[in-house]
């Protein structure tokens, strides 16, 4: 089995902006059937788009698979940042250099996350003294 050339910045990043295009139903939690459907026809469009745009032809599961490792890298390396800052020892922290497409993905499923709110918690969300709802 032939090995396709390693992903270049260019074709990642063209690779996010369609994932951005489609984000909503590309991280659908909802593991139903028509969901499911839903994200094979989605990450197809994504695979003609994308060959489209670039010289190298991928097959789907090449660009879900390089999707999933942008997500796992990018959260790996926020949490090593996240640990040299609370590390003790006196001086300044160790600078953990995040490549910007790392950055990118972090912004991208950080905007998708949701911040719930529960007005019975005693750790509740507050604005000027009142419980936001």
């Amino acid at each position: 089995m032939r090995r396709d050339p390693n992903m270049v910045y260019n074709e990642k990043h063209i690779l996010l902006e369609l994932i951005e295009k489609y984000f909503g139903v590309i991280e659908n939690k909802k593991t139903d059937a028509v969901s499911v459907g839903k994200k094979n026809e989605v990450w197809e469009k994504i695979r003609i788009e994308f060959n489209s745009q670039t010289l190298v032809p991928r097959t789907t599961d090449t660009l879900k698979n390089t999707w999933k490792n942008l997500k796992a890298d990018a959260r790996k390396k926020a949490a090593e940042e996240r640990q040299s800052q609370m590390k003790t020892g006196g001086g300044p922290y160790p600078v953990i250099h995040i490549e910007p497409i790392f950055m990118e993905v972090l912004e991208l499923i950080q905007s998708g996350a949701v911040v719930l709110l529960n007005p019975f918690d005693s750790d509740g969300a507050f604005d000027n003294g009142k419980e936001i709802n």
